[in-house]
């Protein structure tokens, strides 16, 4: 049986500024877990940016379709430095 990774995420809802990012620099990662931050859509890019290695960054409200009328979601590959391999279970999880 394959060894499991546990995988400890943070999802900002709709908090956190540029400035919070600077937080991530203080960050002690242990390489015994994956760490995933979700922060809001206007900050996903800074964040891969800064981001060290061993921090994965995902977002928030992705929706599978390439276009339509899905008011507040994400298109999935919208920024492609943002791995599309997780998956958040609740109401609104879909799979990528």
């Amino acid at each position: 049986m394959p060894e499991i990774t546990p995988l400890v995420a943070g999802n900002w809802k709709m908090n956190g500024t540029r400035a919070n990012l600077a937080e991530i620099d203080a960050l002690e990662l242990d390489t015994e877990v994956e760490v995933l931050i979700c922060p809001p859509s206007t900050l996903i890019s800074d964040m891969v940016d800064r981001a060290p290695d061993g921090l994965d960054v995902g977002a928030q409200d992705c929706h599978f379709a390439a276009s339509g009328a899905h008011t507040g979601d994400l298109r999935r590959h919208a920024d492609r430095r943002v791995p599309a391999r997780r998956r958040h279970g609740g109401e609104h999880g879909h799979r990528l």
